[in-house]
Order: C-alpha cells, then sequence, then structure tokens
C-alpha cells in the first residue's frame, strides 16, 4: 500500500513538470537548446549536454566523449564550432547570414572567407524542391563549404556576379560529445533509452526527442527516489548513427549481459 501512495504522489509530482509556466518545464529547456549549432561533433553538442546536465540538477548526468579513430567501419568526424557566416555583395550589403536562420549554412561548413564569381558559388548553393523551404544539408564527413536557400534568396544572390563569403567555423581533433546517465531500479536488468543530439533548429525531427528524453529522467528519477523504479533506466544522448554505433562498440559485451530482453 506505501508502494501506491508514493506511486501517485510521483505522478502528481510529474505532471507539474509538464506546466509551461513551471520555470524546471521543458519548454523553458527548448527555448535555450534550440538555436544552438549543434552537429555530429563539435562545440554546441557540449554546451547542449551542459545545458542539460545543469537542468537536470542534481540527477546524474555525465558528459563523455568517443576519442577512437575508428568504430567498426565508420571513421570519427572532426569536431566542429560554429560562430557566424554570411554572403555579401561586393559594396557591402548583406544578402544571407547565419543570425537571421542557422539553417542557411551547410552544417559541418569547414571555414571559407573570400570573393567568389557566380559560376563557382552556384556549386555551393544547395535548393530544396519546395522553392519556398530552407533544405537541411550537412557535410560531416568531407570537407566543404556552403549555404541553404530558398528559390528567392538563390535568384537574389545569383544576380551579383561577384559575392562576399565569410565563414567562420573550426574543425579540430576532439573527442565526439556524449551523455549518459544512469537511474538505478530495483533490479540489475536495464532499458536504454536514447535520442540524437546532432541537428540544429528543428523541433520535431531532433529537440523532440531530446526534451522527451529529458523529461524521462526527470520523472522516472521521482520513482527511483520513492523506491518504486522496476528497472535500471540507462540513458544516451549522442550523434546520430555514430554516437550509436561508437557506443555499442564499446559497450557491447556489457550491453549484452544487462540489457532487458
Amino acid at each position: 500500500m506505501t508502494n501506491s501512495i508514493d506511486e501517485n504522489n510521483s505522478i502528481e509530482q510529474i505532471k507539474k513538470l509538464c506546466t509551461p509556466h513551471n520555470e524546471m518545464s521543458s519548454w523553458h529547456l527548448s527555448e535555450k537548446l534550440f538555436n544552438m549549432p549543434r552537429s555530429v561533433s563539435g562545440q554546441a553538442n557540449i554546451e547542449t549536454l551542459e545545458t542539460i546536465k545543469s537542468f537536470l540538477g542534481a540527477i546524474p548526468f555525465e558528459i563523455k566523449g568517443f576519442d577512437n579513430d575508428n568504430y567498426f567501419s565508420w571513421s570519427k568526424p572532426s569536431f566542429w564550432s560554429h560562430k557566424t557566416a554570411s554572403i555579401k555583395s561586393c559594396d557591402g550589403k548583406l544578402l544571407l547570414s547565419t543570425d537571421d536562420n542557422l539553417l542557411h549554412l551547410l552544417m559541418h561548413s569547414c571555414p571559407f572567407k573570400g570573393r567568389i564569381p557566380k559560376d563557382q558559388l552556384i556549386n555551393h548553393l544547395f535548393l530544396d524542391d519546395n522553392p519556398n523551404l530552407i533544405p537541411y544539408r550537412t557535410s560531416y564527413y568531407k570537407e566543404n563549404w556552403g549555404f541553404c536557400v530558398t528559390k528567392e534568396q538563390f535568384d537574389i544572390i545569383t544576380s551579383f556576379d561577384e559575392v562576399d563569403i565569410n565563414i567562420e567555423t573550426k574543425l579540430e581533433n576532439k573527442p565526439v560529445p556524449y551523455g549518459e546517465c544512469i537511474l538505478k531500479g530495483n533490479t540489475d536488468k536495464e532499458i536504454l533509452i536514447t535520442s540524437y543530439i546532432c541537428h540544429p533548429s528543428m523541433a520535431n525531427n531532433e529537440l523532440s526527442g531530446i526534451l522527451l528524453v529529458v523529461r524521462l529522467i526527470k520523472s522516472l528519477y521521482l520513482l527511483k527516489e520513492k523506491g518504486v523504479l522496476p528497472f535500471t533506466i540507462r540513458f544516451l544522448l549522442a550523434p546520430e548513427t555514430f554516437g550509436s554505433i561508437a557506443y555499442i562498440s564499446e559497450n557491447f559485451t556489457d550491453l549484452k549481459k544487462i540489457l532487458k530482453e
């Protein structure tokens, strides 16, 4: 009977976490995370994990890194940092900027600065089939630079014979960041819950997964504290594909033993 009462009290506390006006709700977290320039690996990924760690407070959340050069057939991507990127006309008129929308930049774009003629620039402009949308394009494993634009922006930019490009980014050899949280339950058997942390400025594709995981951590932590969490829950926040492959590579033997079938 005690467990039943504790569970009901925990459920009421969980409901409070869903209130938009609650400062500890995921709505506030989403505002902080939405425009962080995350990539498959980079400084903004660390900042994202640090923000989550701060949001979780006393709940144990570790920020780690995949440091091997290769995991199975996958190579470690470079560590990417973004400051700003823009296209200007030769007389200084701003035509496009990541200050307006981060998705304008080819994600993981290498740095580039210089004046470039239109016929070369076209190879670095990316369009979507829908002319009104900004496409999402990445170049994680091949060094390239570029911009993602609507058809209208493409027409404006290519109306100039030359434009000035400024992409302030950095590519380094550093570990690929990821975060892990383990909530001990009443058995050693575990359930693994994971989501990606590599896409910026896209709520449905990426941020929704992060927010769901963070809310689950907070909710299940309440059950753990009440002693009614039946299984140990392992949470993983890592970049898409590479993160999953690297994590399995480093933890395969242990995962086989402890995960609930």
